[in-house]
């Protein structure tokens, strides 16, 4: 088994080494010789949604290049990921989440060759993607005049941050089991009792990010007090928790995601460091005054 470090970016990341090719490409060289590199399907997805060509193809190709080092692959989609663990949980009673396969062969050769990427696609992905970030939003912001009352009453206090609401959430009968029960009814198609998905939500670092990201929506969406700034829990932003258990290193250029990620990596207890893109990419010395094109890793 290799020691190198596995890699995960959020687009974000990716759209600064498509800014400059040129110049990233010591890095991305660097990257894929040091790291085992990790690019999503969130990453293609998001990267297909671009609206300009140049651009779509700038970052697909980003993509492409990320992937080429030795161990290097495109993953599933977050959903896809969690409702394969349910899947083997459910058969087995238990699962072991890091030999659950990840590598999206499909996504690898649209990729390389793009033949099937064009406008007509680019826009039916733009048009999903702010469906279900609308649907995904509406869910918490329409709860919020429910909470408002409840505070307002004085039957419940404002939870201060999301480690205080998912303090009370995780109480016996508390909704972060329910959270737990509802999606995992929707794949097993029968609906487990507490015990369980406590039980699984211990065996399965990646579904318990996923409960934790739920957490983060609700308290940036519906419970905390508004101050004029606006919320930064967006449906991929948060999603992209599942990722965490699978990498070492995740690197972010996006404030909001950052904290918010923090935070599930705090709660869910991961080892995984979530930095900022310039941080990350400075631990790096490009040297071109020996080997030419030689990058040695000093992070």
């Amino acid at each position: 088994m290799s020691d190198r470090k596995r890699l995960i970016f959020d687009t974000t990341g990716i759209n600064r080494f498509a800014e400059d090719t040129k110049s990233a490409a010591p890095l991305i060289a660097g990257l894929t010789s040091g790291y085992i590199v990790r690019v999503t399907a969130t990453n293609v997805e998001e990267s297909i949604a671009t609206d300009s060509p140049e651009k779509r193809d700038r970052l697909l190709e980003v993509c492409k290049k990320l992937t080429k080092g030795e161990g290097g692959e495109i993953i599933r989609p977050f959903h896809w990921i969690t409702e394969e663990l349910i899947v083997r949980f459910e058969k087995n009673g238990a699962v072991n989440w890091e030999a659950t396969p990840l590598r999206l062969q499909a996504y690898e050769r649209e990729v390389a060759l793009r033949e099937f990427i064009d406008d007509e696609v680019s826009a039916q992905e733009r048009a999903h993607a702010a469906n279900v970030k609308a649907s995904f939003e509406a869910v918490f912001t329409e709860a919020r005049p429910h909470f408002e009352e409840l505070f307002r009453s004085g039957r419940e206090t404002r939870p201060t941050s999301v480690a205080d609401l998912v303090s009370r959430l995780q109480m016996p009968g508390g909704a972060f089991w329910n959270f737990g029960q509802g999606l995992y009814e929707r794949v097993a198609k029968r609906c487990p009792d507490e015990g369980t998905i406590r039980r699984f939500v211990a065996e399965c670092p990646p579904f318990h990010a996923l409960l934790l990201a739920i957490c983060v929506a609700q308290y940036d969406l519906a419970i905390r007090e508004e101050d004029g700034t606006k919320p930064s829990s967006h449906r991929n932003d948060l999603f992209m928790a599942v990722y965490l258990p699978y990498c070492d290193e995740f690197v972010s250029d996006d404030r909001g995601q950052q904290i918010r990620l923090r935070e599930v990596v705090s709660l869910c207890k991961l080892t995984t460091r979530v930095r900022w893109h310039r941080e990350f990419r400075d631990s790096f010395c490009v040297d071109f005054g020996g080997q030419r094109g030689t990058t040695s890793l000093v992070s």
